[in-house]
């Protein structure tokens, strides 16, 4: 029987130093390697900047949260029914999806801050995924939004025929959200590319600019819907909408009031020297925030209001009885 002290095998202690870095003992690797990814977000020039204006939205959003907590939660006020169930269901995973990800934040910070192990290096890792796919379901109900104003416009104006049926929703909702994804897809490859011969830096903003481009388009659309309710509703022929759809128009107004809002305070933070693809960044992400802070502003904006029963749900609707 060999003995108790025997050594271990240096070929087995290499392969276990190489390959299994936890089992050899090696506990820094996962901080290195966390240290290393962190170190690469924040070396984005004027991160800061960014970093402070989302977090600044999302304050703006958790005070709005907890006034519409207090009403349809405490005081067992309604909301209206949706227009659609498909596009309640994509509003309500933004909304709840966006809630997850901010208490991730603070516990991403909390443990950054004590220690960084595998839980951070998780967490760096898991919440751009969930952020990307919060970010690519938001534009999608942008896009529905978008999609519900030109087709009431053209029905009103031009006598369409255009029925706002499941099967118009769900082509609706097929349609953007593949052209969403397809857009990130191509702005993940093409991140690969401009990182490989730019550098990471000079890449990330070359890549953020190239992208903020291609969003733009989702933008003329927000904005075209805005003008088409305006003259909806300030023309001669003024259209006649139930309350539901007229908090899809609130919301409609509100979100391109509020992007447009941001449009010089942009252009005058890149007058004092922040970095146009920080700028961008926020541009872009801001309608994380914007999307359900909007929804809950057009519900408390229309608390007020008495509907009939048929026309009201209740506001924690399941998602499971939405079909």
């Amino acid at each position: 029987m060999e003995s108790d002290n025997s050594t271990v095998d240096p070929e087995i202690e290499e392969l276990l130093d190489n390959d299994f870095p936890l089992v050899a003992g090696d506990h820094d690797s996962i901080k290195a390697k966390s240290d290393t990814y962190w170190g690469m977000i924040s070396g984005i020039p004027d991160i800061e900047y960014f970093a402070g204006m989302m977090f600044a939205l999302c304050v703006v959003y958790l005070v709005v949260y907890l006034i519409h907590l207090a009403l349809f939660k405490l005081r067992n006020k309604r909301t209206l029914a949706p227009v659609s169930i498909l596009l309640a269901r994509c509003y309500l995973f933004n909304e709840r999806l966006f809630s997850l990800i901010q208490p991730l934040i603070v516990v991403f910070a909390t443990m950054k801050f004590l220690f960084s192990g595998f839980v951070t290096y998780f967490l760096l890792i898991a919440l751009p995924c969930l952020i990307i796919i919060v970010r690519i379901s938001t534009e999608t109900y942008i896009l529905l939004l978008a999609l519900f104003a030109v087709t009431k416009y053209f029905n009103h104006f031009y006598s369409g025929n255009v029925e706002l049926t499941t099967n118009f929703w769900k082509a609706g909702f097929t349609v953007a959200s593949h052209m969403t994804g397809l857009k990130d897809l191509g702005f993940v490859s093409c991140g690969l590319a401009l990182f490989g011969f730019y550098g990471y830096e000079l890449g990330m903003e070359k890549l953020i600019l190239f992208y903020t481009g291609v969003y733009f388009f989702v933008q003329v659309l927000l904005f075209a819907s805005a003008i088409c309710y305006m003259r909806m509703f300030c023309g001669r022929r003024k259209a006649k909408l139930n309350n539901s759809e007229q908090i899809l128009c609130t919301q409609t107004m509100v979100l391109a009031v509020m992007k447009l809002m941001l449009v010089p305070f942009i252009a005058y933070l890149n007058y004092t020297g922040v970095m146009i693809g920080t700028l961008s960044a926020f541009f872009v992400g801001a309608d994380i925030v914007l999307v359900p802070l909007v929804g809950q502003l057009s519900d408390i904006l229309f608390v007020c209001k008495m509907p009939t029963t048929e026309e009201t749900v209740q506001e924690g609707i399941n998602l499971e009885e939405m079909s």
